[in-house]
C-alpha cells in the first residue's frame, strides 16, 4: 500500500478515534466520516508499515447505520466525527471499542460477556451544559466565533451548536452581537494581538441558571461592566458574568485570574440530589444527565452498607465522593488541584456531607507517603491512566471492591491487566454514553478481590 493509490474498499467497524476501518488484504486502513457497510472509493494519504490512512473519495454504497448528519456544518467543524451514523449503532461501536481494549490491550479472555451494552441517552442532542466558543479575526479585522475545522486552528463559522443545551446558543450569539456593538478587539493567536479570546457558557440542566465567561488576553475593558448589564438584561437567567485573564501563547483556554463583572462567580446545579456550586474553572461534566447515570453505577457496585470507608482518587472537585458519601461511613477524596480541593470542600458543606473529606497532594506521593485504609477505592484518573505507583499503593491497601471510571478505553484496559495481576478480578464493566455523536466513551468497572453475591 503506497500513498496515492486509489481503491475500492468496505468499512467493517469503528475505531476507537471514531474512523471507519477497512482491510484490503488484510491491510488496515482508517477512513473518517464512513460507517460499518460502507463501500467507498477511498485515496490512500498515510502508509505505514501496518496501516495507514485514506479519504473517502466517493461512498460507492452507504451502509444500513448511514444516516444524514443532522449539522450543517458537520462536513468542516472538528466537533462531532459520528453524525453520520445512527445513534444505536454509535452505542454498539463503542460497546466494542471497550471489548476490543480489554482484549487487544488487556489480554483478557473471554471478557465479552462481561461488557453490558452501553447505557445511552433518550435524546442525544443539546445535552451539553458548556460551550467554549474560540474567537479570531476575519479578513477584514471583524469578530467571528465558531469552531475549529478538522486538524486546524482555523474557525468554522456558525451560530449554534446541536449539542449544546438551549440558551446556551442564544446567549453566544448575544455575547457575539454585543462584543461586536461594543466594538471588543478580537483575539489573533497569530500576532498575539486582541482582547477576546474565548467565549465561555455554562448552563444548568436543573437550575437553568447560566454563567457567562469573557476569556480575554488583557486585564479588562472599558466597557466590561455595560456589556455584562446587558448580556444578563437580555437573559435573565444568566445570573453572573465574570472575566478570565490568559495572556499567555498557550492552547489552554483558561487562564489563572478570574474576577466576577456582574452579578455572581458561579451557578447552581444538580446531580442526583447533590447541588454543586459550578464557577468558571470548576471541572463539571459536561454532560450531568449522564453523569447522574455514571455515579449510579458505581454506587451500586460499590455496594456500600453504610460500614465502609470509599477513597476517592482523582476525585477533582468532589462529585462521585459526595454522590457516595450518604451511603458510606467515610469517604475521603483526594485531588492534586488546589481550585478542585477548594470547591469539594464547598460542596461538601453546602450538600451537609459531614462524612466527605477532601486532602489536596498528589495521589501517587500521598499514597507512598501515608497509610490509608479503604474498603472501597473509586479511581477516576485522567487520559493517560494511572502510574504503577498509583496501583501498587491501591492493592497494598487490600480493598474489597475497586471501581474504575475511564474515559479511556485504552490506558483502562492496560491499568486493568495490571490490577489483575495482584489477585483482582473484573466482575462487570459498565459504559456509558456521556458524548453521543463523538466517539468517546466512558466506562465504569468493578473489581473485587473475592467473589461477591450480587449478580450485575
Amino acid at each position: 500500500m503506497q500513498k496515492g493509490t486509489i481503491l475500492k474498499t468496505e468499512i467493517i467497524e469503528i475505531a476507537q478515534g471514531g474512523d471507519g476501518v477497512a482491510k484490503p488484504d488484510n491491510f488496515t486502513l482508517f477512513i473518517p466520516e464512513t460507517v460499518p457497510g460502507d463501500t467507498v472509493l477511498a485515496e490512500v494519504t498515510e502508509a505505514k508499515k501496518t496501516y495507514g490512512r485514506a479519504k473517502v473519495l466517493e461512498v460507492l454504497q452507504a451502509g444500513p447505520e448511514r444516516v444524514m448528519p443532522a449539522c450543517s456544518y458537520f462536513a468542516s467543524c472538528g466537533g462531532c466525527s459520528l453524525q453520520q451514523l445512527s445513534y444505536m449503532e454509535q452505542l454498539k461501536a463503542k460497546r466494542k471499542i471497550v471489548q476490543d481494549s480489554l482484549t487487544r490491550i488487556g489480554g483478557f479472555k473471554d471478557i465479552d460477556h462481561l461488557v453490558k451494552p452501553v447505557l445511552g441517552m433518550t435524546n442525544p442532542w443539546y445535552y451539553r451544559n458548556k460551550i467554549a466558543v474560540p474567537v479570531q479575526p476575519d479578513s477584514k479585522r471583524q469578530l467571528r466565533t465558531g469552531f475549529y475545522e478538522k486538524g486546524t486552528h482555523n474557525i468554522v463559522e456558525m451560530d449554534k451548536c446541536l449539542l449544546q443545551a438551549d440558551p446556551g446558543n442564544e446567549i453566544w450569539q448575544t455575547v457575539v452581537f454585543l462584543a461586536r456593538e461594543y466594538g471588543l478587539q478580537p483575539y489573533d493567536e497569530k500576532t498575539h494581538q486582541g482582547v477576546l479570546r474565548h467565549i465561555l457558557i455554562r448552563v444548568a440542566r436543573r437550575t437553568n441558571e447560566a454563567l457567562v465567561v469573557l476569556v480575554l488576553n488583557t486585564q479588562g475593558f472599558p466597557q466590561e461592566k455595560e456589556l455584562a448589564k446587558e448580556i444578563m438584561k437580555r437573559h435573565p437567567q444568566v445570573v453572573g458574568v465574570v472575566k478570565n485573564t490568559n495572556t499567555k501563547k498557550t492552547n489552554a483556554i483558561l487562564g489563572s485570574h478570574t474576577e466576577t463583572i456582574l452579578g455572581k462567580d458561579h451557578m447552581i446545579d444538580y446531580v442526583g440530589p447533590l447541588a454543586f456550586k459550578v464557577s468558571a474553572r470548576s471541572f463539571f461534566q459536561v454532560n450531568p444527565q449522564q453523569a447522574e447515570v455514571l455515579y449510579q453505577v458505581a454506587k451500586e457496585y460499590a455496594g456500600l452498607t453504610g460500614k465502609e470507608h470509599v477513597l476517592d482518587l482523582y476525585s477533582g472537585i468532589g462529585t462521585i465522593a459526595l454522590y457516595l458519601a450518604p451511603a458510606a461511613k467515610k469517604v475521603t477524596g483526594i485531588e492534586v488541584v488546589p481550585e478542585a480541593i477548594e470547591d469539594a470542600k464547598k460542596n461538601a458543606e453546602f450538600n451537609n456531607l459531614n462524612s466527605a473529606i477532601f486532602v489536596h497532594g498528589d495521589v501517587a506521593e500521598l499514597l507512598t507517603q501515608k497509610k490509608y485504609q479503604a474498603d472501597v477505592i473509586v479511581v477516576d484518573p485522567p487520559r493517560k491512566g494511572l502510574d504503577l505507583t498509583v496501583i501498587e499503593g491501591m492493592v497494598k491497601m487490600g480493598p474489597q471492591r475497586i471501581i474504575y471510571v475511564s474515559c479511556n478505553p485504552a490506558t483502562m484496559a492496560r491499568d486493568l491487566k495490571e490490577i489483575t495481576n495482584h489477585g483482582y478480578t473484573i466482575r462487570a464493566v459498565q459504559p456509558v454514553d456521556m458524548f453521543p455523536q463523538t466517539p468517546h466513551v466512558e466506562t465504569v468497572v468493578l473489581m473485587s478481590r473475592v467473589k461477591v453475591n450480587t449478580m450485575f
